[in-house]
């Protein structure tokens, strides 16, 4: 990224090698005086950050494990060792082509509060920025990567995402107004060498920057289906409702499936661009940036998805309840394949758990509505129980999400424990 032709200089232009004889990046922005020393970009600070960017989430059918008053309750039959026999697949309609091409790209962005209302002369900041950097860099030297998507997966017990975890450099610039920082200027470049792409379970230390929004192996943290749309932060649905709902109960077997042809059929566009949301609190699942100041979503451009034809999901809902549980733990799934607001064309689920009202009693009433539930969601908590290596050693933060369920005339506070590179907690509270 070449210096901003303006009437300061750098005094330190940071250079970076990609790979090759001549591949030579020189980052930095210019101290500029945009107008009559009104204002300035600072020195900026560096670092390198691996991000994780989710671009295929196959989430397992919702299972349920749970250990009350020392009596263990495996709904499904699912353990040990992931016996269960419930599975999400991603596969390809034929073998010739992917499924779904990426391009990942660099991009800079303007702190919110900047971008918001604030201007430096005549000429705001973004707008000069636009005109001589361009959208995602489109200006510079600076080139974005695709990489296309043609190895499938099953998903039976834990979820499985595929990711690009790639490094990158982060720069960061402080905006001076008249001795005043107002803002930063955050620069996102990546590196084109050591990208890993590659299907991950959601509970591996090597996904341990992917964030997700439920607890794999407890149906209680999965929204409801009428709560689905906003739990997912705006849904872009591609197929799911009512009518592909499944009851699972001691002897179901029913399956459902999404291809192609349901990106036409339910108006659902098969290419979208997404970005990255930084902050101190950055909160969107899958991946985020943690930095000081605001950057919205739509301004710090990540990746470009494409789904191609040969895309397809299947979910199959084969499965023996556990009888001996009394009374009896029936719950309905609702399957939904949708772009997830973190950028991943993903496969979840709604968990509805069966209420037979009137004087009858069920499983999910009798264990878990009839009071107030403060509820640490700890994703590996029962990994001893159900015959699982553990990796309790990790670092948490939390994530504090007040939620309400249809299924118990209560509001249920729960905590997400989530697992962390730095030993720092920190918290974020969702109100849903």
């Amino acid at each position: 990224m070449n210096t901003l032709n303006t009437k300061g200089t750098s005094s330190s232009i940071l250079k970076e090698n990609y790979g090759g004889a001549s591949d030579d990046y020189y980052f930095a922005l210019a101290f500029g005086d945009f107008d009559g020393a009104k204002g300035r970009l600072g020195a900026p600070t560096h670092q390198v950050r691996k991000l994780l960017t989710p671009l295929i989430i196959v989430n397992t059918p919702p299972h349920h494990f749970d250990i009350i008053n020392k009596t263990t309750y495996d709904v499904t039959n699912c353990f040990p060792n992931y016996n269960c026999q419930m599975n999400s697949i991603y596969s390809k309609s034929t073998t010739t082509t992917g499924t779904i091409e990426t391009t990942l790209k660099s991009d800079w962005a303007v702190s919110a509060k900047v971008s918001a209302g604030g201007s430096i002369g005549a000429l705001g900041l973004s707008a000069f920025l636009q005109a001589t950097y361009g959208e995602s860099f489109s200006k510079s030297g600076i080139t974005s990567s695709t990489t296309v998507i043609t190895s499938e997966t099953t998903a039976s017990g834990d979820d499985r995402i595929v990711a690009d975890v790639t490094d990158y450099d982060i720069y960061k610039y402080p905006i001076d107004s008249n001795g005043v920082k107002t803002g930063y200027v955050l620069a996102k470049i990546r590196r084109q060498n050591g990208s890993m792409n590659t299907w991950l379970e959601s509970k591996s230390v090597d996904a341990i920057n992917y964030i997700p929004d439920h607890e794999v192996g407890n149906i209680m943290s999965y929204p409801s289906f009428k709560d689905f749309g906003a739990f997912v932060g705006g849904l872009q649905n591609i197929k799911g409702s009512p009518k592909e709902s499944c009851n699972i109960g001691s002897n179901t077997n029913t399956s459902f499936s999404m291809q192609y042809s349901d990106f036409t059929s339910n108006s659902a566009q098969t290419k979208t661009d997404f970005g990255i949301e930084a902050g101190a609190s950055a909160s969107i699942y899958g991946f985020a940036l943690e930095t000081s100041g605001s950057y919205n979503s739509s301004d710090l451009k990540s990746h470009t998805s494409t789904a191609n034809t040969e895309i397809k999901f299947t979910s199959n809902f084969t499965s023996t309840l556990d009888n001996s549980i009394n009374p009896a733990a029936n719950y309905t799934l609702t399957p939904y394949v949708y772009w997830g607001v973190n950028g991943a064309i993903t496969l979840g689920y709604s968990v509805d758990p069966s209420l037979p009202g009137g004087p009858f009693k069920i499983f999910w009433s009798e264990n878990y509505g009839l009071k107030p539930d403060l509820t640490l969601i700890l994703p590996w908590r029962l990994d001893s129980a159900k015959g699982l290596k553990s990796s309790s050693t990790l670092c948490y933060y939390l994530i504090l999400r007040l939620v309400t369920r249809i299924q118990a005339a209560n509001m249920f506070l729960r905590l997400f424990l989530i697992p962390r590179q730095s030993c720092l907690c920190k918290m974020v509270v969702l109100l849903m």
